[in-house]
């Protein structure tokens, strides 16, 4: 007998942004970019967002955040591709995707480092 599996009704996707946004700025920056792809009605579509915390990023100077988002199965493409093509209108902010699954805990990328942020906290 084969078990089954659970229907995926949500998707998660793990996003860099630099410099640090707050949630409110990366949830309208989400939806701009939804609405600079796919017009007004796609703008609309519910985004939550799971995860928010500021990063070092590669160069010295800066700060990043990493945001893991989730998402209905069915958007997370249109999502994906929207954050591609996004060019804000200030041109200070740059999202990028980095990681995408179906499955929350694989995009924890370093367990001990979530660990001793937490533990800092």
């Amino acid at each position: 007998m084969r078990p089954k599996l659970l229907p995926q009704s949500y998707h998660y996707i793990q996003l860099s942004i630099s410099p640090p946004l707050d949630g409110l700025l990366l949830r309208q920056a989400i939806s701009q970019a939804l609405l600079q792809t796919y017009g007004i009605t796609h703008s609309l579509t519910h985004v939550d967002i799971i995860s928010l915390h500021e990063s070092p990023s590669s160069s010295p100077n800066n700060l990043a955040s990493r945001a893991i988002v989730r998402i209905a199965q069915p958007d997370a493409q249109r999502l994906m591709s929207a954050i591609a093509a996004f060019a804000p209108p200030s041109l200070t902010s740059r999202i990028s995707v980095v990681n995408d699954s179906s499955f929350l805990p694989s995009l924890a990328s370093d367990s001990r480092e979530w660990v001793a942020r937490e533990l800092q906290a």
